[in-house]
């Protein structure tokens, strides 16, 4: 699961989104619009990282949001542990768009997370 990009753009339950590749990059069509990311490294089934290849914003052209989102699986006594790591965003300036967009992506990521666990029970 971890290795399928963009699994985590979904809106609270995991579902099939459209994949286009082109080499590393993939665009993945969902119900929230289209996404761009780069394959960074595959693994499967136990790791994966994606480049999120974000436009920019109007009022801001001159700030691209390319964060790294690292996907690892590892096996614990009661089952798998899902562990996402999504780096980058100190290397932003902290302007209001950045800090909206790190705001929205922390809860978005409490809700893919609970998404993934319904999936895999």
């Amino acid at each position: 699961m971890v290795s399928t990009p963009g699994w985590w753009i979904n809106k609270g339950e995991i579902t099939q989104n459209g994949l286009r590749c082109y080499g590393a990059t993939v665009t993945v069509t969902s119900d929230w619009g289209e996404f761009v990311l780069e394959v960074v490294e595959l693994r499967a089934p136990h790791y994966a990282a994606f480049r999120w290849l974000a436009g920019t914003n109007e009022t801001e052209p001159e700030q691209e949001l390319r964060t790294l989102t690292e996907f690892s699986l590892n096996e614990t006594g009661d089952g798998v542990e899902v562990r996402v790591t999504e780096s980058g965003w100190a290397s932003f300036e902290p302007t209001e768009y950045v800090r909206n967009n790190h705001r929205e992506n922390a809860a978005g990521w409490e809700s893919e997370l609970a998404a993934a666990q319904r999936f895999l029970e």
